[in-house]
């Protein structure tokens, strides 16, 4: 089993086998199909590397299984098939770095926000007394507002 990667460009008619798409396959040129003309795809969802990685798995395991089934000792993939996963592989070692550098940015973030906030407190202990809610907020939210109360 092969399988391409393609960016749908448009959608085209209702949900259904009928529905058509325009997609461009790795910079190949644009195409429009009805899906099932497709034969077997998946959307990719919001996290294309999550869905690349388990697209990946799911492709190296059909080939597993298909060698365990038939008894053979090696896997046969073209040329083709290799040099696309390498450059999903590629994709996904630089996508996990942006992500770990994101991460590691936010964290930072957030250390600066605590380190903040607890400076706010030391200068203002008056605010905070209680069990975390601001001193003088209303309890009933009909005598703070203007015209309020009963």
């Amino acid at each position: 089993t092969d399988f391409e990667y393609a960016t749908v460009l448009e959608v085209h008619g209702e949900p259904g086998p009928e529905q058509e798409v325009a997609l461009e396959f790795d910079g190949e040129g644009k195409v429009r199909l009805k899906l099932e003309d497709l034969g077997r795809f998946s959307w990719l969802g919001d996290d294309i590397a999550a869905d690349l990685a388990a697209n990946l798995r799911e492709f190296r395991m059909e080939s597993i299984d298909g060698c365990v089934d038939c008894g053979a000792t090696h896997v046969f993939m073209g040329r083709d098939q290799v040099e696309k996963e390498v450059e999903a592989l590629a994709w996904l070692r630089q996508e996990t770095a942006a992500r770990l550098e994101e991460a590691e940015e936010l964290r930072r973030e957030n250390e600066e926000l605590k380190r903040e906030r607890d400076e706010f407190r030391l200068q203002y202990p008056q605010l905070f007394e209680g069990e975390g809610e601001l001193v003088g907020e209303a309890e009933d939210p009909s005598e703070s507002s203007p015209g309020g109360g009963t």
